[in-house]
């Protein structure tokens, strides 16, 4: 008998709270279940929603393209197999005439409660994006100081502007016609005071037409900054410049 990892077991649960499982999956299922304790409250719960929203509901069958279109939405993708996966089975069980309207009702609304738990645990990162937007908008729009930073030969076309207000710790990176680099690269902003020490403000790739607005972040305020340039790094950034110069301020 095959071993299931604990995001296995947790993946297939919905299916065994609804019986869409074989023996052999079931016992899969409760082998996991003895060495992951901590999902047997999942489970329990699973079994508690859909007994709850199946009691919840007229007893109706749902609209058919509802249904294709919960079903699409929460189906996980998978190489295609010569026997049917236990999600197939899963939703062949809520296409089953034996199940009664209101369990169907149930597994379409319990597939959609997973669907809107999966959109839900992006919502912080997509807030915080959200937010870094707003912030950089701000700062391209209000910032009283702009720094003009020119390509070098290693990019001639390229073209940037910094703008920031001189007692903030961040500012806005705008940059114009500098090449896309491969994933295992990323452009590196460096940050120089008057007694030569040097922070990385940004590490950022550009869209395909070769632009960029990157959010700059400095440890002391933008005004004590007096060169700014850009180099070519390793993905992830450097903790000093190792590749070739691209930008550069006038001061640099």
């Amino acid at each position: 008998m095959s071993t299931l990892s604990r995001d296995e077991v947790k993946d297939m649960l919905p299916a065994y709270t609804l019986g869409a499982l074989d023996a052999e999956e079931r016992r899969m299922v409760e082998d996991g279940l003895a060495r992951y304790p901590d999902l047997r409250a999942e489970l329990a719960q699973l079994a508690s929603v859909a007994h709850g929203l199946g009691a919840s509901v007229p007893q109706r069958a749902p609209p058919a393209a509802l249904r294709a279109q919960v079903l699409a939405q929460a189906a996980p993708k998978a190489m295609p197999t010569s026997q049917p996966s236990w999600w197939q089975r899963f939703i062949d069980a809520l296409s089953n005439s034996s199940l009664t309207p209101k369990l169907a009702v149930a597994a379409l609304l319990l597939s959609a409660a997973f669907v809107i738990v999966q959109v839900v645990a992006q919502l912080p990162q997509g807030m915080a994006q959200l937010a870094t937007q707003r912030q950089l908008q701000t700062i391209a729009a209000t910032g009283s100081e702009t720094v003009q930073l020119n390509g070098t030969q290693n990019a001639p076309d390229a073209v940037a502007t910094i703008r920031f207000n001189p007692d903030d710790k961040v500012g806005a990176l705008n940059v114009n016609n500098l090449a896309r680099l491969s994933a295992d690269q990323a452009y590196q902003l460096w940050l120089v005071n008057a007694e030569g020490k040097r922070w990385s403000g940004a590490v950022f790739n550009t869209a395909q037409s070769g632009d960029s607005l990157v959010l700059v972040k400095c440890p002391t305020p933008m005004g004590t900054i007096v060169r700014f340039g850009v180099s070519i790094e390793p993905a992830g950034g450097s903790k000093d410049p190792t590749g070739p110069g691209v930008l550069r301020s006038a001061q640099s």
